[in-house]
């Protein structure tokens, strides 16, 4: 059974979507342009903030790279000292970057060697609590400051500290050795 054909008005056939479309987004672009221009200056604005945002993170990273090798190159050699210096200086000025965040480890550990033990506390406190996302770095400072104690002659906290650390990071690389250091200080 065949339908009947439907009838195509002249109106129809001159119509054209790609015309209609571009009419109609002229009539709106004539009513809206004020907001419109200002809506997009916003986004380059922002655009532009982010780039120059991100270059001035990466070169923040790269600055703090180099006082950073430089510290762990004095560590290695046992100038405690100078090593404290450079990582004091990625501390100070590049603080915000993952280097600036290791650091804190690494300067806890230079006043350990050098014999400043509150100060290595609390730059072992201030590492774990500002360090989350690896769990042996997280680890390792809370063990730095465990041996700390059990350098000091408190026994019974780093003995628990170090049972923590193996309870709370059990797949640490040095879980079992945690586990040796809380058994040997109780």
């Amino acid at each position: 059974m065949l339908k009947p054909r439907k009838r195509i008005t002249k109106k129809e056939l001159k119509e054209d979507k790609l015309v209609t479309f571009y009419v109609k987004a002229n009539r709106w672009l004539e009513t809206y342009r004020k907001y419109f221009f200002l809506a997009l200056a916003v986004v380059a604005v922002i655009v532009v903030a982010i780039v120059l945002s991100n270059r001035a993170r990466n070169r923040a990273e790269l600055h703090a790279s180099e006082f950073y090798l430089k510290g762990t190159t004095e560590f290695e050699k046992g100038d405690y000292q100078a090593a404290a210096d450079q990582f004091q200086v990625v501390l100070n000025e590049y603080g915000g970057t993952s280097y600036g965040k290791l650091s804190r480890l690494f300067l806890g550990n230079c006043y350990t060697q050098l014999g400043r033990r509150d100060e290595a506390l609390a730059m072992y406190d201030s590492f774990v609590a500002r360090y989350k996302k690896d769990p042996n770095l997280r680890a390792a400072g809370m063990a730095g400051k465990a041996a700390l104690l059990e350098e000091s002659g408190e026994y019974a906290k780093s003995a628990a500290l170090f049972e923590q650390i193996a309870v709370k990071f059990p797949d640490a690389i040095l879980g079992p050795t945690y586990l040796m250091s809380a058994a040997q200080n109780y």
